[in-house]
């Protein structure tokens, strides 16, 4: 916050807002959410973790203009339509999951990475 904003923070002052955080952020990111299938391309993954315990997502979108990040308890497809929405207007770049099967092939671009 010092470094970007010029606002200088503790640590001791993060942990009492962390309850506050997700309220604050819900609008801000579901408006970004409706850019990503708007978008010319959008890459999207995800990968496993362990929060609290329990075994969970956390799926990223990434355009040009926004990066969406959601914690899911499941991999499967019907979080990936929730993320994008029924229609992708441009190019998906993802992996080979079967979670990204419902979208046209002739719209999907395969990850080189992976």
């Amino acid at each position: 916050m010092d470094e970007v904003c010029g606002v200088p923070m503790r640590v001791g002052t993060i942990s009492p807002l962390e309850p506050a955080t997700p309220a604050a952020v819900a609008a801000p990111g579901e408006e970004a959410r409706l850019d990503v299938p708007e978008q010319a391309v959008a890459h999207l993954d995800e990968t496993s973790g362990r929060p609290g315990g329990k075994r969970a997502w956390l799926w990223v979108a990434v355009t040009s203009g926004v990066t969406v990040c959601v914690v899911r308890m499941s991999r499967g497809g019907p979080v990936a339509r929730a993320l994008l929405g029924e229609t992708c207007a441009g190019i998906l770049v993802t992996d080979r999951s079967s979670a990204y099967h419902w979208d046209p092939v002739r719209w999907r671009q395969g990850c080189w990475a992976h």
